[in-house]
């Protein structure tokens, strides 16, 4: 399909993306307006990814999902893998305060090498990596009046894609639910990552590292769609940059749907975020949110 076509798809279904992101928006209003704001943009995400996707494309295994909270002009980005030969599909989707949503990748040196064509708040475009290996995906609140929840999605081309919004509406659903249980102990969300996630095999795991957090008190929770019942979580202190590995701070490995990591950040050293699948009936999402007490 040609990226203007999918342009003009995702225009036309523009409607209907805002409609169901109220829906998710206002499931439990009553929590409050942050997660409001929180579900609108993962909401309208996830529809744009079924509207965009027909089949050609699916959701590129388990950290294929990131949300941040961003002030104006503010940038984030997650460096992930990506393979050469391949070719992926981003879309980026903010909460109803964001005009201009940026989103591009970047090469190992932050030169752009792939972004949108146009200003909008619902950015999308293709990514044909010239190499394996991992790139910065950068996104930017780029026109907004206020600090903003702010989303991206990889999907990537394959023979049979299937992208399944009932089963990515329940594993956000639930996430967002648990973290909102969790929040009635925490003072805001952190600026920067907020929400993490993507499509697990049972017994698979991702990691979320490099992460650098201001010193405080945090919690990782962890939920999956209705096909996970047990959902692990990990949190560890890394010992170098680009290096997953380190001293585990904080898990919870009970044979639970929700899994929550309480820990403490040092402001100084980088933290690596894991969720593990730890038994599923067949493939299902797992998504985490992060929590500043």
């Amino acid at each position: 399909m040609r990226l203007g076509t999918l342009n003009r798809r995702l225009w036309a279904w523009k409607p209907f993306i805002l409609a169901c992101s109220v829906l998710f928006a206002h499931a439990n209003q009553s929590r409050g307006e942050a997660f409001d704001y929180l579900r609108q943009a993962v909401a309208k995400l996830a529809v744009a990814s079924e509207v965009a996707a027909t089949g050609d494309y699916d959701y590129d295994g388990t950290g294929c999902m990131f949300g941040y909270f961003l002030d104006p002009s503010e940038e984030s980005s997650m460096r992930r893998s990506f393979d050469a030969g391949s070719s992926y599909l981003i879309i980026g989707c903010a909460d109803e305060d964001v005009k201009v949503l940026d989103l591009r990748v970047k090469d190992a040196d932050g030169n752009t090498i792939a972004s949108a064509d146009s200003a909008s708040d619902t950015p999308v475009f293709a990514f044909h990596p010239p190499r394996d290996g991992r790139y910065s995906v950068a996104i930017t609140n780029s026109r907004a009046e206020r600090a903003s929840f702010c989303a991206f999605v990889v999907l990537k081309k394959v023979d049979d894609g299937k992208v399944q919004l009932q089963e990515i509406a329940e594993a956000l659903g639930r996430a967002i639910q648990a973290a909102q249980v969790r929040a009635l102990a925490a003072k805001e969300f952190p600026h920067g990552l907020v929400l993490m996630g993507g499509k697990y095999d049972k017994g698979t795991s991702n990691d979320t590292y490099d992460l650098r957090l201001a010193q405080g008190d945090y919690a990782l929770v962890v939920a999956g769609s209705k096909a996970v019942d047990d959902a692990d979580a990990f949190v560890v202190r890394q010992r170098t940059r680009n290096d997953p590995s380190g001293k585990s701070i904080a898990e919870d490995t009970d044979p639970a749907a929700v899994a929550i990591c309480n820990f403490t950040a040092d402001g100084d050293s980088l933290y690596c975020m894991r969720m593990k699948n730890a038994h599923s009936d067949g493939p299902g999402f797992v998504f985490g949110v992060v929590l500043k007490d």
